[in-house]
């Protein structure tokens, strides 16, 4: 039976001899040279067979398998794995999906193997799969490529265990690598994000500017880092870009950091800062306001003095005297703002803070009518007043700000007990 074959292996001297080789069959074959390339093909080309070489870049030969097997249309491809390290490591090729596997080795050998594994293919549903790689008796271990995959095995520990995320991208931003902690950050299984385009995990607003830094360092070699963090699976992220250029390829390596949680503090840090300036303002008014109506009280009293009752500027001065004390407990206000962070714990009277903080409060909005309810018998309690003050303020202000077309708002002190549990 004539099949379909796509073929996936680095090595061009490779892919032309499986070529001749399978088409001297009759067979229709279909040869690219690494993973990225043959997730494109199979795009728009059902293989019936792939025969799959195990190391390659740009997604090897593993990965490869195992997102054709969470695809539901190649669910039936029969996939071949071509090993070179055989002989070096054991070589579990059913665990990542794939149905057989030829071992690398003498080329007219590697005929033969490759067209028993194609046979296999034939009778894949009556006759059980093989375990071991087929001519692993034509090949020897190399004490080189041991070391060498020990190397490897080494690196991917440290990858898969870094608290930063890692991707390799290609040229044109497709993702063709990603550690465990980049899968966790970005929140998409790894088989749906290899060979994703980077760019389009990014916010819009972020996306040209990226694209611009891929560019640039293509372009001149360097290190470079986004600055500011970019939204990716609603994180901030801090991305630093690092080349990889040899004689055969190019690619861009990328180091996620999660910087969500520094960057809420430092907002945080900076609206403190913020605050604190306000309070010293409000506090160097507060003094300032505080004498030019020392000044106000004093003169007004005097006046008093000299007037009587009956006098007709008498009501107008005890008017302006009331309104400087109106303006004083202002100032005393602001004072306690200014003295936030500096606690002063003591006993206040609630009632009367209530009435004074809604007083004021309702001058600045004149939509909202404050009804007060206030138990004439309260406790005095213990604590700082300008806290007291500003979370009464905050209360208000919450209430007033859902009241958008302005409306009632009902303040009620009361004694309350609680039993111990």
């Amino acid at each position: 039976m004539k099949k379909k074959i796509l073929v996936v292996d680095n090595h061009p001297v490779l892919l032309r001899f499986m070529t001749q080789l399978l088409e001297k069959e009759g067979h229709q074959v279909v040869c690219v040279e690494d993973g990225l390339s043959a997730l494109e093909t199979l795009k728009s080309y059902t293989p019936d067979v792939m025969f799959i070489d195990l190391i390659m870049p740009n997604i090897g030969g593993e990965k490869l398998c195992e997102i054709i097997r969470k695809t539901p249309k190649l669910k039936d491809v029969y996939l071949i794995i071509l090993s070179a390290i055989a002989a070096e490591q054991e070589v579990d090729f059913n665990a990542f999906g794939a149905n057989a596997c030829v071992a690398k080795g003498p080329l007219n050998k590697m005929a033969k193997h490759i067209l028993a594994a194609l046979e296999q293919s034939h009778q894949s549903s009556s006759v059980a799969m093989p375990t071991t790689p087929i001519g692993l008796e034509n090949i020897y271990a190399r004490h080189i490529t041991t070391e060498l995959l020990s190397v490897k095995k080494h690196f991917e520990v440290i990858l898969k265990s870094m608290a930063e995320g890692i991707l390799e991208i290609t040229p044109e931003g497709r993702i063709v690598y990603a550690n465990s902690t980049a899968i966790s950050l970005i929140n998409i299984p790894e088989d749906q994000l290899l060979a994703t385009d980077f760019i389009e995990l990014l916010n819009k607003s972020d996306r040209q500017r990226i694209k611009e830094q891929l560019m640039a360092i293509l372009t001149h070699p360097q290190t470079i880092t986004a600055d500011p963090p970019v939204i990716v699976n609603k994180k901030q992220i801090s991305l630093s870009f690092l080349p990889v250029i040899d004689e055969r390829q190019k690619s861009i390596i990328i180091i996620f950091n999660d910087v969500s949680e520094q960057k809420r503090m430092e907002a945080k840090l900076i609206q403190a800062q913020k605050m604190e300036a306000i309070g010293t303002l409000a506090g160097g008014i507060a003094h300032d306001f505080n004498n030019l109506l020392m000044v106000i009280q004093g003169n007004v009293s005097l006046m008093l003095l000299n007037t009587p009752p009956n006098h007709p500027n008498y009501e107008m001065l005890k008017t302006i005297e009331k309104q400087v004390q109106s303006g004083s407990k202002l100032t005393t206000q602001l004072l306690g703002y200014a003295r936030k962070g500096r606690y002063e714990v003591k006993p206040i009277d609630l009632n009367q803070l209530v009435e004074e903080t809604s007083e004021a409060f309702g001058r600045m909005r004149k939509n909202i009518t404050i009804h007060r309810e206030l138990a004439k018998n309260l406790l005095s309690c213990e604590a700082d007043q300008g806290q007291i003050e500003q979370v009464l303020i905050n209360l208000m202000v919450n209430a007033a700000d859902a009241m958008y077309d302005g409306g009632d708002l009902f303040l009620k002190t009361m004694n309350v007990t609680h039993e111990k549990v």
